[in-house]
């Protein structure tokens, strides 16, 4: 038998909570602008508000037209 763990896809997160190593419940970015470069980062397919993710790695902050003071990250779900 073989079991499958779903692996979360990379999303963007506020860079003051983006600490690697914290688990937190992702929180949706209210952006409705899909030209911009990063919208499929803000709107992860498989990460749905609240979910409990574990940060595992931080990138690059990402430019927003927004304003937004976001980055890059690399999670995981939290069991």
């Amino acid at each position: 038998m073989v079991e499958v763990e779903p692996v979360a896809p990379d999303c963007s997160l506020s860079s003051r909570s983006a600490i690697e190593g914290a688990v937190l419940a992702y929180e949706k970015i209210v952006c409705a602008n899909a030209a911009c470069p990063n919208f499929q980062t803000c709107h992860p397919v498989g990460i749905e508000p609240g979910t409990r993710i574990r940060v595992l790695d931080v990138g690059p902050e990402l430019e927003c037209p927004l304003g937004y003071s976001l980055v890059s990250a690399k999670v995981a779900y939290d069991d």
